[in-house]
């Protein structure tokens, strides 16, 4: 438990209602696909504590993260006390920063800073693709994740290494012939 009252534990299990008063318990996802190296985290840590929170993250009903490790890491790191927000989905929840006006430089580091970390993290492709194989024929989940349909064939269709074509096979044993634009001098690959 931070002194701000937030514990986070590294393992899904179940986690109940906290009593009032009491801090809410936050779960990191085991099977989220996403990947934060250490440049990652660093990066989104230096904006938390520079330029504060600024995005709220996203819990299911038993309080394991969604959207947002990175970030709760952060704040867990910082010691930044946490508000939970119940919703059901329905209406957008708003972080209205009273702090930020609208000719504050931080202003305009915080909106590069939340696009610029989020492509710090990459996916572990095939944590991914088993989390896109669970969706199963649900189309319109499919689409709701962003990729395109030609991105899910291509993620979800394994390669195909089979033996090539005896025209292929020529082609593969071709030797290139390369000029170098400065000396002039011919290669072959």
């Amino acid at each position: 438990i931070s002194e701000f009252g937030t514990r986070i534990s590294m393992t899904k299990r179940q986690a109940k209602r906290p009593p009032a008063g009491e801090p809410e318990i936050l779960l990191l996802d085991p099977q989220n696909c996403n990947r934060h190296d250490d440049l990652s985290l660093q990066a989104v840590q230096l904006s938390v504590a520079r330029l504060g929170a600024g995005r709220s993250i996203v819990v299911d009903s038993s309080g394991t993260v969604v959207a947002g490790e990175a970030t709760l890491r952060a704040a867990q790191q910082l010691g930044l006390p946490t508000r939970v927000v119940e919703t059901d989905g329905s209406e957008l929840v708003v972080v209205r920063r009273s702090d930020l006006k609208p000719g504050d430089p931080r202003r305009r580091a915080l909106a590069i800073a939340d696009n610029q970390t989020a492509k710090l993290s990459d996916f572990d492709e095939t944590a991914l693709v088993e989390q896109l194989r669970l969706l199963g024929d649900c189309q319109d989940l499919l689409t709701a994740t962003g990729f395109s349909d030609q991105d899910l064939i291509d993620l979800m269709t394994p390669p195909n290494f089979g033996p090539a074509t005896a025209d292929e096979q020529g082609r593969l044993d071709e030797k290139t012939p390369i000029t170098c634009p400065e000396c002039g001098h011919e290669f072959t690959t």
